[in-house]
């Protein structure tokens, strides 16, 4: 269970770390781009809460049966996500991520170590064969601490321009 702890730690405390980042901030603020064809703090948040809980269903859904997984860019779960951001309410969003951390946290709870070991073909040919335990590195922890720096260039670009 020692590796299982450490993901579910590992996602928790950057699940954490996210939703405090942006907890209390102004609507206008979360959905202010900080320069022209960049996203939104809202827009990243709406891509982490989906992205979130696509990827602990691919890792449920290969334990339990390996075939292919993974996803391009171009998927029309996470297209949606970014694009749908601003009918969305931010507040809902933030809610949405602590809940994908509770689910996450729920399906490692119930996996076995040996999970973590089994391997399957990813989508993209560039990623090849993959143990789970590479979807929770890469997809997860990886991409949570990704987008919360991502937020804090947001965030310190806004406050640049004195806008926050």
């Amino acid at each position: 269970m020692e590796r299982l702890n450490r993901y579910r730690r590992q996602i928790g405390e950057r699940i954490d770390s996210l939703v405090t980042r942006v907890e209390g901030l102004e609507e206008g603020t979360l959905r202010q781009k900080p320069a022209p064809g960049e996203w939104s703090a809202q827009e990243v948040l709406c891509h982490v809460a989906e992205a979130n809980v696509f990827w602990i269903n691919e890792l449920k859904r290969v334990v339990q049966s390996p075939g292919p997984w993974g996803r391009g860019m171009d998927h029309e779960g996470r297209l949606k996500a970014v694009a749908q951001a601003g009918d969305r309410n931010p507040s809902k969003v933030i809610e949405e991520i602590g809940e994908s951390g509770e689910w996450a946290d729920t399906v490692l709870a119930g996996l076995r170590e040996e999970d973590l070991d089994v391997e399957a073909p990813h989508r993209n040919p560039k990623f090849g064969t993959r143990p789970m335990s590479f979807l929770l590195d890469h997809f997860m922890v990886e991409h949570l601490d990704r987008h919360i720096r991502q937020i804090d260039r947001i965030l310190g670009s806004l406050r640049e321009r004195n806008t926050l």
